[in-house]
């Protein structure tokens, strides 16, 4: 894989929002499917959610395979639109889409001025088992400003959860689903990292 790029959005001279918003819906079509089964209706409507200050982006062999949010306090990495996703989903499931997705991705985070949540993590199906996600976790792991790293996955998520094991995240709360009977999972897991490194140079700087 010494051929995969990690880049942040902000890198790019031209605009990617269409690439960015295609392995969205590609990664997360389960569970956007309710709402359009045309992924490119899908994708017009996300488009212009993204906030490319805090977007990485996998790219393979020039194409854009993988995406990651590492947002805070400050900034999300995803935004949902309701102008956006009437327009392309109709008036009724656009606004019953803004209103479901509302308080996963657009509310204020508040863990924090010292901590990253890690969130709108996808890749393409094309690549997947690849090492992308990997990858990109491994980027932002290592070049974070952040004391702490945060994350939500779901119970029935059994390879991310395991590769965020692997990589140094530890669980530190589960959350029952209420509309379990409606989605393919019971609880929401809720995992940390801490930042050692910036630990063992502020040590060393004392």
């Amino acid at each position: 894989m010494d051929n995969l790029v990690i880049k942040k959005m902000t890198d790019y001279k031209v605009d990617i929002s269409k690439e960015v918003s295609e392995v969205f819906v590609d990664a997360y079509y389960k569970d956007l499917s309710y709402l359009s089964k045309n992924k490119e209706k899908l994708r017009d409507a996300f488009m212009h959610s993204f906030n490319e200050n805090v977007i990485y982006v996998a790219e393979l062999n020039g194409k854009i395979v993988g995406i990651l949010g590492c947002a805070d306090d400050f900034q999300r990495a995803l935004s949902v639109n309701k102008y956006s996703l009437r327009k392309y989903l109709g008036f009724l499931k656009g606004s019953l889409a803004y209103m479901f997705m509302y308080k996963e991705f657009n509310e204020k985070l508040e863990f924090g001025i010292n901590v990253g949540y890690i969130e709108a993590v996808g890749v393409l199906n094309s690549a997947r088992r690849l090492g992308v996600a990997t990858k990109l976790m491994s980027h932002v792991m290592k070049t974070t400003k952040y004391k702490k790293l945060k994350l939500e996955v779901t119970d029935n998520n059994i390879d991310a959860i395991k590769l965020y094991e692997k990589l140094g995240f530890y669980e530190v709360d589960r959350i029952k689903e209420k509309f379990k009977k409606t989605k393919d999972f019971k609880e929401r897991i809720y995992m940390e990292w801490t930042n050692n490194y910036i630990w063992w140079n502020l040590i060393n700087w004392i």
